[in-house]
Protein backbone atom coordinates (compact mmCIF):
# COMPACT_ATOMS: atom_id res chain seq x y z
CA UNK A 1 0.00 0.00 0.00
CA UNK A 2 2.80 2.48 0.88
CA UNK A 3 5.78 3.48 -1.24
CA UNK A 4 8.66 5.57 0.13
CA UNK A 5 11.52 7.28 -1.71
CA UNK A 6 14.12 9.99 -1.33
CA UNK A 7 14.09 12.98 -3.68
CA UNK A 8 16.20 16.13 -3.71
CA UNK A 9 14.45 19.48 -3.35
CA UNK A 10 16.43 22.73 -3.44
CA UNK A 11 19.60 20.74 -2.83
CA UNK A 12 18.21 18.91 0.22
CA UNK A 13 17.26 15.22 0.26
CA UNK A 14 13.71 14.65 1.54
CA UNK A 15 11.77 11.47 2.27
CA UNK A 16 8.36 11.15 0.58
CA UNK A 17 5.64 8.53 0.73
CA UNK A 18 2.68 7.60 -1.46
CA UNK A 19 -0.45 5.73 -0.41
CA UNK A 20 -1.40 3.60 -3.42
CA UNK A 21 -4.87 2.89 -1.99
CA UNK A 22 -5.84 6.44 -1.01
CA UNK A 23 -3.84 7.84 -3.98
CA UNK A 24 -2.15 10.44 -1.77
CA UNK A 25 1.46 11.67 -1.65
CA UNK A 26 3.05 13.26 1.41
CA UNK A 27 6.40 14.37 2.77
CA UNK A 28 7.80 12.43 5.73
CA UNK A 29 10.91 14.45 6.68
CA UNK A 30 11.60 18.18 6.79
CA UNK A 31 14.68 20.09 5.68
CA UNK A 32 16.64 19.21 8.85
CA UNK A 33 16.84 15.54 7.95
CA UNK A 34 19.26 13.67 5.66
CA UNK A 35 17.39 10.47 4.73
CA UNK A 36 18.58 7.47 2.70
CA UNK A 37 17.69 3.80 2.12
CA UNK A 38 13.97 3.84 3.07
CA UNK A 39 12.03 0.62 3.62
CA UNK A 40 8.30 0.14 4.18
CA UNK A 41 6.13 -2.43 5.92
CA UNK A 42 2.46 -1.90 6.73
CA UNK A 43 2.08 1.51 8.36
CA UNK A 44 5.78 1.94 9.15
CA UNK A 45 8.66 3.52 7.24
CA UNK A 46 12.29 3.15 8.34
CA UNK A 47 15.38 4.80 6.89
CA UNK A 48 18.98 5.77 7.54
CA UNK A 49 19.32 9.45 8.48
CA UNK A 50 22.53 11.48 8.63
CA UNK A 51 21.14 14.56 10.41
CA UNK A 52 23.31 13.82 13.50
CA UNK A 53 26.59 13.55 11.58
CA UNK A 54 26.48 9.77 11.26
CA UNK A 55 23.96 7.23 10.08
CA UNK A 56 21.12 6.56 12.53
CA UNK A 57 17.96 4.53 12.04
CA UNK A 58 14.63 6.39 12.17
CA UNK A 59 11.03 5.14 12.18
CA UNK A 60 7.85 6.91 11.01
CA UNK A 61 4.39 5.69 12.05
CA UNK A 62 1.99 6.69 9.26
CA UNK A 63 -1.09 6.21 11.45
CA UNK A 64 0.02 8.54 14.24
CA UNK A 65 2.25 10.79 12.13
CA UNK A 66 5.03 10.37 14.71
CA UNK A 67 8.75 10.06 13.93
CA UNK A 68 11.07 8.21 16.32
CA UNK A 69 14.83 7.79 16.42
CA UNK A 70 15.68 4.10 16.86
CA UNK A 71 19.47 4.32 17.27
CA UNK A 72 21.68 6.96 18.89
CA UNK A 73 25.11 5.32 18.67
CA UNK A 74 27.92 7.46 17.26
CA UNK A 75 28.90 4.60 14.92
CA UNK A 76 27.34 4.12 11.52
CA UNK A 77 23.93 2.41 11.31
CA UNK A 78 22.63 1.75 7.81
CA UNK A 79 20.64 -0.36 5.33
CA UNK A 80 17.50 -0.87 7.47
CA UNK A 81 14.60 -3.09 6.53
CA UNK A 82 11.33 -3.78 8.36
CA UNK A 83 8.77 -6.55 8.43
CA UNK A 84 5.85 -7.34 10.72
CA UNK A 85 6.87 -5.00 13.50
CA UNK A 86 10.62 -5.70 13.55
CA UNK A 87 13.44 -3.60 12.15
CA UNK A 88 16.84 -4.96 11.12
CA UNK A 89 19.92 -3.04 10.01
CA UNK A 90 23.71 -3.15 9.84
CA UNK A 91 25.59 -1.39 12.65
CA UNK A 92 29.31 -0.76 13.14
CA UNK A 93 28.94 -0.19 16.89
CA UNK A 94 32.17 -1.84 18.05
CA UNK A 95 34.31 -1.43 14.99
CA UNK A 96 32.81 -4.51 13.33
CA UNK A 97 29.63 -4.82 11.30
CA UNK A 98 26.89 -6.75 13.09
CA UNK A 99 23.22 -7.22 12.32
CA UNK A 100 20.96 -5.49 14.83
CA UNK A 101 17.24 -5.68 15.41
CA UNK A 102 14.54 -3.77 17.28
CA UNK A 103 10.79 -3.94 17.57
CA UNK A 104 8.84 -0.90 16.41
CA UNK A 105 8.03 -0.16 20.03
CA UNK A 106 11.23 -1.20 21.80
CA UNK A 107 14.94 -0.60 22.07
CA UNK A 108 17.68 -1.94 19.85
CA UNK A 109 19.55 -5.12 20.58
CA UNK A 110 21.84 -7.39 18.52
CA UNK A 111 20.03 -10.56 17.53
CA UNK A 112 22.50 -12.11 15.16
CA UNK A 113 26.31 -12.10 15.15
CA UNK A 114 27.37 -13.10 11.64
CA UNK A 115 30.55 -14.91 10.66
CA UNK A 116 32.28 -12.41 8.46
CA UNK A 117 33.54 -12.65 4.94
CA UNK A 118 36.83 -10.83 4.27
CA UNK A 119 35.18 -7.40 4.36
CA UNK A 120 32.47 -8.29 6.85
CA UNK A 121 29.46 -7.03 4.89
CA UNK A 122 26.56 -9.55 4.90
CA UNK A 123 24.01 -10.24 2.22
CA UNK A 124 20.82 -12.19 2.84
CA UNK A 125 19.42 -15.54 1.85
CA UNK A 126 15.65 -15.92 1.26
CA UNK A 127 15.19 -17.28 4.79
CA UNK A 128 16.66 -14.16 6.34
CA UNK A 129 19.92 -15.84 7.39
CA UNK A 130 23.06 -13.90 6.37
CA UNK A 131 25.16 -15.35 3.60
CA UNK A 132 28.16 -13.83 1.87
CA UNK A 133 29.17 -12.94 -1.62
CA UNK A 134 32.83 -13.69 -2.51
CA UNK A 135 33.85 -10.16 -1.57
CA UNK A 136 31.52 -9.95 1.39
CA UNK A 137 29.69 -6.93 -0.02
CA UNK A 138 25.91 -6.89 -0.39
CA UNK A 139 24.38 -7.35 -3.80
CA UNK A 140 22.57 -4.36 -5.28
CA UNK A 141 19.46 -3.74 -7.28
CA UNK A 142 19.72 -1.47 -10.36
CA UNK A 143 18.88 1.53 -8.16
CA UNK A 144 21.94 0.96 -6.02
CA UNK A 145 19.97 -0.12 -2.98
CA UNK A 146 21.01 -3.43 -1.36
CA UNK A 147 18.85 -6.45 -2.06
CA UNK A 148 17.57 -8.51 0.87
CA UNK A 149 15.59 -11.67 1.56
CA UNK A 150 11.83 -11.18 1.22
CA UNK A 151 11.16 -10.58 4.94
CA UNK A 152 12.93 -11.31 8.17
CA UNK A 153 10.76 -10.27 11.05
CA UNK A 154 11.51 -13.67 12.52
CA UNK A 155 14.95 -12.51 13.71
CA UNK A 156 14.17 -13.01 17.38
CA UNK A 157 16.24 -14.65 20.07
CA UNK A 158 19.26 -15.11 17.84
CA UNK A 159 17.59 -17.25 15.19
CA UNK A 160 16.51 -16.18 11.73
CA UNK A 161 13.25 -17.46 10.27
CA UNK A 162 10.98 -16.67 7.36
CA UNK A 163 8.50 -13.92 8.18
CA UNK A 164 5.06 -14.87 9.46
CA UNK A 165 2.16 -13.65 7.38
CA UNK A 166 -1.49 -13.46 8.39
CA UNK A 167 -3.80 -14.08 5.45
CA UNK A 168 -7.23 -12.45 5.80
CA UNK A 169 -10.33 -13.38 3.81
CA UNK A 170 -14.08 -12.89 3.77
CA UNK A 171 -16.63 -15.25 2.30
CA UNK A 172 -18.68 -12.14 1.45
CA UNK A 173 -16.15 -10.43 -0.84
CA UNK A 174 -12.70 -11.02 -2.30
CA UNK A 175 -9.75 -8.81 -1.49
CA UNK A 176 -9.92 -5.60 -3.51
CA UNK A 177 -13.55 -6.06 -4.58
CA UNK A 178 -16.82 -4.36 -3.64
CA UNK A 179 -18.38 -4.99 -0.23
CA UNK A 180 -21.98 -6.27 -0.66
CA UNK A 181 -24.72 -3.80 0.24
CA UNK A 182 -25.98 -5.77 3.26
CA UNK A 183 -22.76 -4.88 5.11
CA UNK A 184 -23.22 -1.13 4.48
CA UNK A 185 -25.49 1.63 5.77
CA UNK A 186 -27.59 1.19 2.59
CA UNK A 187 -28.45 -2.38 3.64
CA UNK A 188 -28.64 -4.27 6.93
CA UNK A 189 -25.39 -2.67 8.16
CA UNK A 190 -24.20 -5.93 9.73
CA UNK A 191 -20.54 -6.86 10.14
CA UNK A 192 -19.18 -9.16 7.40
CA UNK A 193 -17.83 -12.66 8.08
CA UNK A 194 -14.04 -12.76 8.35
CA UNK A 195 -11.48 -15.55 8.45
CA UNK A 196 -7.71 -15.66 8.82
CA UNK A 197 -4.76 -18.01 9.02
CA UNK A 198 -1.06 -17.80 9.78
CA UNK A 199 -1.25 -16.37 13.31
CA UNK A 200 2.24 -16.68 14.89
CA UNK A 201 2.67 -19.09 17.80
CA UNK A 202 3.73 -16.32 20.20
CA UNK A 203 0.46 -14.45 19.71
CA UNK A 204 -1.48 -13.85 22.95
CA UNK A 205 -4.35 -11.84 21.51
CA UNK A 206 -5.63 -10.30 18.27
CA UNK A 207 -7.08 -6.88 17.51
CA UNK A 208 -9.01 -5.63 14.48
CA UNK A 209 -9.42 -2.09 13.16
CA UNK A 210 -11.44 -1.22 10.04
CA UNK A 211 -11.00 2.22 8.54
CA UNK A 212 -11.72 4.33 5.47
CA UNK A 213 -8.67 6.39 4.42
CA UNK A 214 -10.71 8.08 1.64
CA UNK A 215 -13.19 9.79 3.98
CA UNK A 216 -13.49 13.57 3.38
CA UNK A 217 -12.44 14.46 6.92
CA UNK A 218 -9.53 12.04 7.03
CA UNK A 219 -9.27 8.46 8.24
CA UNK A 220 -12.71 7.28 9.42
CA UNK A 221 -12.93 4.31 11.79
CA UNK A 222 -15.70 1.77 11.18
CA UNK A 223 -14.85 -0.98 13.65
CA UNK A 224 -12.62 -1.56 16.68
CA UNK A 225 -12.51 -5.01 18.27
CA UNK A 226 -9.84 -6.42 20.55
CA UNK A 227 -8.90 -9.16 23.03
CA UNK A 228 -9.68 -11.73 20.34
CA UNK A 229 -8.30 -15.14 21.29
CA UNK A 230 -5.41 -16.36 19.11
CA UNK A 231 -7.31 -19.64 18.90
CA UNK A 232 -10.01 -17.91 16.86
CA UNK A 233 -9.74 -18.25 13.09
CA UNK A 234 -12.38 -15.68 12.19
CA UNK A 235 -15.45 -13.66 13.15
CA UNK A 236 -19.03 -14.60 12.35
CA UNK A 237 -21.34 -12.34 10.37
CA UNK A 238 -23.51 -9.87 12.25
CA UNK A 239 -21.80 -9.46 15.62
CA UNK A 240 -24.01 -7.58 18.11
CA UNK A 241 -23.20 -3.93 18.79
CA UNK A 242 -22.14 -4.53 22.38
CA UNK A 243 -18.87 -3.88 24.17
CA UNK A 244 -18.57 -7.38 25.63
CA UNK A 245 -18.77 -10.40 23.34
CA UNK A 246 -18.45 -14.14 24.00
CA UNK A 247 -14.94 -15.45 24.52
CA UNK A 248 -13.73 -12.27 26.23
CA UNK A 249 -13.72 -10.13 23.08
CA UNK A 250 -14.47 -6.42 23.43
CA UNK A 251 -15.62 -3.83 20.91
CA UNK A 252 -14.66 -0.18 20.98
CA UNK A 253 -16.15 3.03 19.69
CA UNK A 254 -16.16 3.82 15.97
CA UNK A 255 -16.16 7.25 14.29
CA UNK A 256 -19.97 7.22 14.21
CA UNK A 257 -19.78 7.43 18.00
CA UNK A 258 -21.30 3.98 18.53
CA UNK A 259 -19.97 0.65 19.80
CA UNK A 260 -19.22 -2.11 17.34
CA UNK A 261 -19.41 -2.23 13.58
CA UNK A 262 -20.61 0.66 11.42
CA UNK A 263 -20.67 -0.20 7.73
CA UNK A 264 -19.46 1.78 4.73
CA UNK A 265 -21.52 4.93 4.20
CA UNK A 266 -19.54 7.16 1.84
CA UNK A 267 -20.83 10.35 0.19
CA UNK A 268 -21.74 10.14 -3.52
CA UNK A 269 -18.68 9.88 -5.71
CA UNK A 270 -15.82 7.47 -6.35
CA UNK A 271 -15.73 4.23 -4.37
CA UNK A 272 -13.91 4.34 -1.02
CA UNK A 273 -11.48 1.72 0.25
CA UNK A 274 -12.20 -0.04 3.55
CA UNK A 275 -9.11 -1.53 5.17
CA UNK A 276 -9.47 -4.42 7.62
CA UNK A 277 -6.30 -4.49 9.76
CA UNK A 278 -5.79 -7.59 11.93
CA UNK A 279 -2.97 -7.29 14.48
CA UNK A 280 -1.33 -10.25 16.20
CA UNK A 281 -0.10 -9.17 19.64
CA UNK A 282 2.47 -10.86 21.86
CA UNK A 283 0.71 -9.52 24.95
CA UNK A 284 -2.67 -8.38 26.22
CA UNK A 285 -2.71 -4.58 26.60
CA UNK A 286 -4.26 -3.07 29.73
CA UNK A 287 -7.07 -1.03 28.22
CA UNK A 288 -9.68 1.27 29.79
CA UNK A 289 -13.41 0.57 29.69
CA UNK A 290 -13.94 2.93 26.75
CA UNK A 291 -11.65 2.32 23.80
CA UNK A 292 -11.50 3.98 20.39
CA UNK A 293 -9.01 3.60 17.59
CA UNK A 294 -6.49 6.10 18.97
CA UNK A 295 -6.45 4.45 22.40
CA UNK A 296 -6.10 0.95 20.96
CA UNK A 297 -3.33 1.87 18.52
CA UNK A 298 -1.35 3.61 21.25
CA UNK A 299 -1.56 0.54 23.47
CA UNK A 300 -0.82 -2.17 20.90
CA UNK A 301 2.17 -0.56 19.19
CA UNK A 302 4.58 -2.25 21.62
CA UNK A 303 2.90 -5.64 21.25
CA UNK A 304 2.33 -5.97 17.50
CA UNK A 305 4.05 -9.00 15.97
CA UNK A 306 2.48 -9.07 12.52
CA UNK A 307 -0.43 -7.50 10.66
CA UNK A 308 -2.87 -8.97 8.15
CA UNK A 309 -4.84 -6.78 5.73
CA UNK A 310 -8.04 -7.21 3.73
CA UNK A 311 -9.37 -4.43 1.48
CA UNK A 312 -12.95 -3.92 0.32
CA UNK A 313 -14.49 -1.09 -1.68
CA UNK A 314 -17.88 0.62 -1.71
CA UNK A 315 -19.28 3.58 -3.62
CA UNK A 316 -22.64 5.32 -4.02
Amino acid sequence: RLIAWVAEKNGTPLLFMADTVALKVGRVTDTGAMPANPAVDGNYIVWTDYRNGNGDIYLFDVRSGQERQITSDSAEQMFPDISSGRIVWMGNNEGAWNIYSASVGGGAQPTMMPTYAPTGYPTYAPTGYPTYAPTGYPTYAPTGYPTYGPRYSGLVGGAGNASPVIEMNSSAFANGTSIPIQYTCDGDNVSPPLSWSGVPEETESLALIVDDPDAPGGNFTHWVIYNISPEESGLAEGLPRERDLPGGMHQGKNSFGTIGYGGPCPPPGPAHHYIFHLYALNGTPDLPATVDRAVLEAEIQNYTVVEGVLVGTYGR
